[in-house]
């Protein structure tokens, strides 16, 4: 570089982690087809004190280090058959889920209480097959 210029790598790195925590949530990176119950990354006492929402996460990671594909399923109580649980795959199914059924819910306030994006291992990011000989 000209003039001696050199360029700060610890800041550049930094841009591009992923925070580890939100609001005071800890947000801790998952595997590939990981699940999990309640915050951060599902709500917990939606609807109903007690209710508490199930989390999943794809195969697929975004260039950001977050999960292309996650998940929400709904608490038990909210489940129309025991037996076929009910998924939601985006953020627009589950609005119109709450703005049907939950129709004086702040749907704000519910997808400010968990953490939508769930950041991924760093093992995430390679196949299985990588590395082999």
């Amino acid at each position: 570089m000209e003039g001696g210029e050199k360029i700060n790598t610890s800041e550049a790195n930094n841009s591009c982690t992923i925070p580890r925590e939100m609001d005071g949530l800890h947000l801790k990176p998952v595997a590939c087809l990981e699940s999990g119950e309640g915050l951060p990354y599902a709500p917990e006492d939606w609807p109903y004190p007690g209710d508490i929402w199930t989390w999943k996460v794809g195969k697929r990671v975004k260039a950001s280090g977050y999960f292309q594909d996650r998940y929400l399923i709904a608490p038990k109580r909210l489940q129309e058959t025991p037996r076929k649980k009910m998924w939601f795959l985006s953020k627009i199914s589950l609005k119109d889920y709450i703005k049907t059924n939950f129709p004086e819910a702040d749907i704000n306030a519910f997808f400010s209480s968990f953490v939508w994006e769930i950041p991924a291992e760093f093992n995430s990011f390679f196949s299985s097959s990588e590395g082999k000989g």
